[in-house]
């Protein structure tokens, strides 16, 4: 029977989703301990793969989507697998938010894991962000690279030339420890770069405490792979800079949306 629209389900991911990978984890508690939390907005064509990506990392999985108002049946699409959604408004830092309220409302997880729909995590992901915590880790990301051609490649390079310097992206899929990031304050709403407002106040907060994992995670170079790279990137790079000069988020976003 298919879920009314909304309600969240807790299945575990269907066996049927990747029935040839056996889990790669030697810790099944690992499962018990970290809640995914991924959100969607019209990712109906990553959906697939995105689940079997998932369900590779280890059996007794219920990951979280928190889905944006999607328009090309993205949250029917889960809830028929049986998978458990919530809606959200739309915007990456807003459906964050309200998947970890959930999360810490209802789940038993010690940890929050947050992955974008288009990562790819590797099959040992779950078990090393778990030993890391265990070794004194509070919060931390993995290892980026994006799938592509010169473009992803230069990128995948400039992402961990900003990681020597602290700086961290969603793309990476961040983790933290529940009681921390309750007592960070959590993700805000603002609509762009929340995920470099989360790893500031961590960072802050707990010095020493935020790792980098040497786990990898391949990213979709989508968004800039191409001939239009040196314009998004230039895009980027200056609204980063204006972010740090102190420009509101909310006047970031509206003029990244004018430029797309």
């Amino acid at each position: 029977m298919r879920p009314e629209r909304g309600t969240p389900v807790t299945n575990q991911f269907p066996v049927s989703a990747h029935p040839s990978v056996a889990s790669p984890s030697d810790k099944p508690e690992c499962a018990r301990r970290v809640q995914i939390v991924v959100p969607t907005c019209n990712e109906i064509v990553a959906l697939p793969d995105l689940v079997r990506s998932l369900s590779a990392l280890g059996s007794g999985l219920t990951p979280l989507f928190v889905d944006g108002r999607s328009t090309d049946g993205t949250q029917r699409w889960l809830e028929e697998h049986g998978l458990a959604v919530i809606p959200a408004e739309r915007g990456r830092g807003a459906q964050l938010a309200a998947g970890a309220r959930h999360a810490l409302g209802r789940s038993e997880a010690s940890i929050l894991w947050f992955v974008h729909a288009d990562c790819r995590p590797q099959l040992d992901a779950l078990a090393r962000i778990c030993d890391a915590v265990d070794a004194g880790a509070v919060a931390g990301a993995c290892t980026l690279r994006f799938s592509g051609g010169w473009a992803a490649r230069f990128m995948t390079r400039f992402y961990a030339i900003l990681n020597r310097f602290g700086l961290y992206y969603g793309d990476a899929t961040l983790f933290v420890r529940t009681d921390v990031y309750e007592a960070c304050g959590g993700y805000g709403a603002q609509p762009i770069f929340e995920d470099v407002d989360l790893v500031r106040r961590l960072r802050r907060g707990y010095p020493g405490g935020f790792r980098r994992l040497p786990v990898e995670v391949v990213a979709s170079s989508r968004r800039f792979d191409g001939w239009r790279f040196p314009l998004v990137f230039a895009q980027w790079v200056l609204l980063q800079i204006l972010y740090w000069c102190g420009v509101p988020p909310r006047l970031l976003a509206k003029a990244y949306r004018l430029s797309r």
